[in-house]
């Protein structure tokens, strides 16, 4: 029915499926994209976008980012005021890859009041 080949390759996609779903486990990163819709829904962003935005502004896997800043125990807003360099950073290089857009549009005040609260309080 099918080649041995067809079976070797299932095999292949459930083991890497496995370890995926262990290894995101493990490292709390699914519970870290949910912190990050939490993000998402206090900015007033789609989840989504949220996402793209911060993958495209931080240096590493933004997942990992997300974790450590949960971690720390502060609050939605003061979780924005950490992002805000990155999240500027990603508005920019979203925006240059993918020009003008409505929701970069609608983003860039949020982020720019954020930015001007973390300058303020990194001195």
């Amino acid at each position: 029915m099918f080649s041995t080949s067809t079976w070797v390759l299932v095999a292949w996609a459930v083991a890497i499926l496995v370890l995926w779903g262990f290894v995101s486990k493990r490292m709390g990163l699914g519970k870290s994209r949910a912190y990050g819709n939490k993000l998402a829904a206090h900015l007033g962003w789609e989840k989504n976008f949220f996402h793209s935005v911060l993958d495209n502004g931080v240096n590493g896997p933004s997942l990992m980012v997300l974790d450590s800043i949960e971690k720390m125990g502060v609050t939605p807003h003061q979780a924005a005021v950490m992002l805000a360099p990155s999240l500027a950073h990603g508005l920019n290089k979203l925006a240059s890859r993918v020009g003008p857009q409505a929701m970069i549009e609608k983003a860039e005040p949020t982020v720019k009041s954020l930015l001007e609260e973390w300058e303020a309080q990194s001195g």
